[in-house]
């Protein structure tokens, strides 16, 4: 079994502890409500007690309103530790989202690069050819997902196809260019098109398809650059 997660792993993980973290803040909320609901009711059935409790007959304040009370102290208590769980669930979901930030940076101690490709043999042989050569490896198959993908992942390198379907590889690099955190990212552009482009967006421009060892060395140039 392996040592570390996957780089896709960690970003999974991730995703699933944002959304729990999220999914905490809603039931600490919803359980705060439940909370104030019930000490109101509580209130209520004191001030019952104090205004109306002399002038019910004998032992009626005490089998009913009393018994009221009991239970709404009963609820105030449930609500008081549901609040102070949730919370609880809330810091360890937060936790739990930093630690895998913190294990996601140890796994890409090595270059990360991001392939992005809308045709998945092709994406999917670049991901071999640089994983064998030891980089750190994630896809997208369009622009969008590499937008995405490129936030969370901060890769050194994007390998970018130019013709994909929802967000073509040119205004894909022109956004992420234009992102403060993603500005400094090598974009390499890999396409047939010709004449190639001739754009400041690219870093290096690959001929699809180009021999594994071009395609090594060229990422490699720019990852070791970065």
């Amino acid at each position: 079994m392996a040592d570390t997660f996957s780089p896709e792993h960690l970003a999974r993980l991730r995703d699933d502890a944002r959304r729990l973290a999220t999914r905490s803040i809603s039931h600490e909320g919803e359980m705060r409500s439940h909370l104030v609901a019930a000490e109101a009711n509580l209130d209520q059935f004191r001030t019952a007690l104090t205004e109306h409790g002399a002038a019910m007959p004998a032992g009626f304040a005490s089998q009913i309103l009393r018994a009221q009370m009991a239970h709404s102290y009963a609820e105030v208590d449930s609500a008081q530790r549901l609040c102070a769980s949730a919370g609880e669930n809330q810091v360890s979901a937060k936790r739990l989202v930093s630690d895998l930030g913190a294990q996601a940076k140890d796994v890409n101690a090595t270059p990360a690069v991001l392939v992005v490709d809308d045709y998945d043999d092709s994406r999917e042989w670049l991901s071999v050819v640089l994983a064998s050569a030891g980089f750190s490896v994630r896809s997208a198959a369009n622009g969008l997902e590499a937008l995405l993908a490129a936030y969370d992942l901060q890769p050194a390198v994007i390998v970018m196809d130019l013709m994909m379907p929802v967000l073509d590889g040119m205004e894909a690099a022109r956004l992420i260019k234009e992102i403060d955190e993603l500005r400094n990212i090598r974009v390499i552009a890999y396409t047939a098109r010709q004449p190639p482009p001739t754009s400041e967006l690219f870093t290096a421009i690959l001929r699809k398809p180009s021999p594994p060892d071009v395609v090594v060395d060229t990422v490699k140039r720019w990852a070791v650059a970065a």
